[in-house]
């Protein structure tokens, strides 16, 4: 099949920004052969759009559609006039979108990523793929975890990947090549709810947590509500209306209650680690915002008491725009017809193709 060059946009549940990237991905057949990142850049969020963003699930119809279409738009003009300044020409992109909603089960699951394709693609001037979610659902999966195409493609060699974004994701290397993966917890959606009663967008490093203490009757009400071990996908709804709520009605200075929601994330990634059926010393692969939160990184080594599992950091690119460059592969198998998802993580029956694909309209219309 060649080379190709795609573009990949992630905009995470913590809203901290628009993560852009493209990549160069050489495939033989069906299968990817060798991969180099060509650029990356992180647009901040505009606060109009975080609080946009953050008022939607409690939104009217005309008011969600609406954001749908201008999201999508903007989207794809941060795309187009980043692609400008570096001089890039990628074939097309995958774009995630902002997640709204996200409720696979029952006979009629869904999953709504706010970012309308078709004007994303009419901005950007490219071909966009959005709305991976929902043909895994639809085939009988969660939509989710959609990292382990990534995780094993790109980084190959590791026992574990773990992203620490919004939700703390998990995927894990088994015998004979058998992949597990899930969502483990909210995460940075947590962490910096917290560090803005402080007016402050994180605590960086964990600065604050690192001078709290950890309120031992907070915890306990935070496992009581953890999620069963078997979860695959967590919305964000679950994690704002459970542990975000509880932490930030719950009395106690903010550092304190940093404290206890670093240790609280710790603990369930730990959990989430098995002691059984991985090499005697494991490496998990750590990106996403947190990995940049040193205090958490610390909690989470000393909750891995046996000495089984250790971390290890990559470059700061790859921690910044892994899931970009994901989005980049997903949306690229999905331009070729290959499975973006990985067979049997999401639950579904089949190795799924998901995406919806949009063309910009200076392809099909003529002078």
């Amino acid at each position: 099949m060649g080379a190709h060059v795609f573009a990949g946009v992630m905009s995470g549940s913590s809203l901290d920004g628009l993560d852009l990237a493209v990549c160069r991905f050489v495939l033989k057949e069906d299968r990817l052969e060798s991969w180099a990142p060509l650029a990356g850049k992180t647009i901040p969020l505009p606060r109009a759009w975080k609080e946009r963003l953050r008022q939607l699930p409690g939104a009217g119809p005309r008011e969600v559609a609406a954001a749908h279409a201008a999201y999508g738009q903007w989207v794809g003009q941060k795309l187009r006039q980043w692609l400008d300044r570096e001089d890039l020409h990628p074939s097309g992109a995958g774009i995630h979108g902002h997640t709204l909603f996200h409720e696979p089960d029952g006979s009629a699951g869904f999953s709504l990523q706010i970012g309308d394709g078709a004007h994303a693609a009419a901005a950007s001037g490219i071909p966009v793929v959005t709305d991976f979610r929902n043909a895994d659902i639809a085939a009988g999966g969660q939509g989710a975890p959609m990292a382990p195409l990534a995780d094993t493609l790109l980084f190959p060699g590791y026992d574990a990947w773990l992203n620490i974004g919004g939700i703390a994701n998990i995927t894990v290397a088994g015998k004979k090549g058998r992949i597990s993966a899930r969502d483990v917890c909210g995460a940075n959606q947590l962490l910096n709810a917290l560090a803005a009663l402080e007016g402050l967008s994180m605590d960086r490093d964990g600065r604050l947590a690192a001078r709290g203490r950890v309120l031992d009757d907070l915890l306990d009400q935070a496992n009581a509500q953890t999620s069963p071990s078997g979860i695959r996908s967590l919305s964000n709804q679950e994690v704002q209306e459970g542990v975000v709520r509880l932490f930030l009605s719950w009395p106690g200075a903010v550092e304190d209650r940093l404290a206890t929601a670093t240790r609280w994330v710790a603990d369930r990634i730990a959990e989430a680690l098995p002691e059984a059926g991985v090499p005697k010393r494991a490496v998990v692969m750590v990106t996403g915002g947190g990995a940049f939160n040193r205090h958490l990184l610390r909690e989470l080594q000393d909750r891995l008491s046996s000495g089984r599992w250790s971390l290890t950091l990559p470059s700061a690119d790859t921690i910044r725009y892994k899931e970009a460059w994901l989005m980049a592969l997903a949306g690229l198998y999905r331009w070729l017809s290959i499975p973006n998802f990985v067979r049997g993580v999401t639950g579904s029956r089949m190795a799924v193709c998901g995406g919806a694909l949009f063309l910009p309209p200076s392809s099909y219309l003529r002078s």
